[in-house]
């Protein structure tokens, strides 16, 4: 757990424009303070959010989660699904800077134009989890009907599972591209 003030925590529920997934995404942030760009770097390693796959601090972080459940209809002809969900779990973790007020002007727009770039940066990530759960949900609307219920079933799993590896290695691939978010303009002085 950091040691850092969990400072905000807040529920939004995504527009319509993901129809067909329910999306909840929780946004959180950790306090940083300093006067120079040097020192919020240096809080951003110590303080940020911890990045499980190279075990580094990173300025920002997106977690999401895709879970889909469906049910069967089994008739004369086979086996249909009748109902089904799709959710896309996310949580984005962000500095603050509670030292803002004692910083110079440059300073200060610096940060304005980092957060701006690291909200960009994070929000990419979080379009990979949206375009799994999409894929998701479109596979099931359109995947017919199957002779057997476990037949329909495993397919249905083995697109999800797959359409979340993709996603996965679009995030990781992101990453590597953008360095973490800098050549997207994520970083300070």
């Amino acid at each position: 757990m950091m040691a850092t003030l969990l400072l905000a925590s807040m529920l939004q529920v995504a527009p319509a424009a993901n129809a067909g997934v329910e999306t909840n995404l929780q946004t959180h942030s950790y306090a940083i303070s300093g006067s120079s760009a040097d020192a919020l770097w240096d809080q951003i390693h110590q303080y940020g959010p911890l990045y499980a796959r190279d075990g580094k601090r990173y300025a920002a972080y997106t977690h999401w989660n895709v879970d889909w459940h469906y049910d069967y209809w089994r008739d004369v002809g086979g086996c249909r699904i009748e109902r089904a969900t799709v959710k896309l779990e996310a949580a984005q973790t962000f500095p603050v800077w509670t030292g803002r007020a004692r910083a110079s002007t440059w300073l200060q727009a610096r940060w304005d134009a980092f957060i701006a770039n690291l909200k960009l940066h994070e929000n990419g990530h979080l379009q990979h989890g949206m375009q799994a759960a999409q894929a998701i949900r479109h596979v099931i609307d359109r995947i017919g009907r199957a002779p057997e219920c476990a037949t329909l079933g495993k397919q249905i799993d083995a697109y999800a599972q797959d359409a979340i590896a993709r996603a996965t290695h679009a995030d990781a691939q992101y990453d590597f591209d953008t360095r973490h978010g800098a050549t997207q303009g994520a970083t300070l002085p």
